[in-house]
């Protein structure tokens, strides 16, 4: 997974995270609390997602070097 994959998967979870909040604010009137806790929960997720993806390029990173 290249770099710029990473940053576009971080970006579309912040995304998301803030449609599904903004869309129960409108269905059930709490504005801005759910944008505001989508945002947050897409932010989280991607972090995490990014963690894990960076984990896994520094783990093949450290295979490739065993090998030579």
């Amino acid at each position: 997974m290249g770099y710029v994959w990473m940053a576009v998967e971080f970006a579309s979870f912040i995304a998301m995270g803030f449609v599904v909040g903004a869309y129960a604010d409108s269905k059930y009137g709490t504005r801005p609390w759910g944008a505001l806790a989508g945002f947050i929960i897409g932010l989280v997720s991607g972090a995490l997602s990014v963690n894990r993806a960076v984990s896994e390029l520094a783990e093949r990173e450290r295979r490739g070097r065993k090998r030579r």
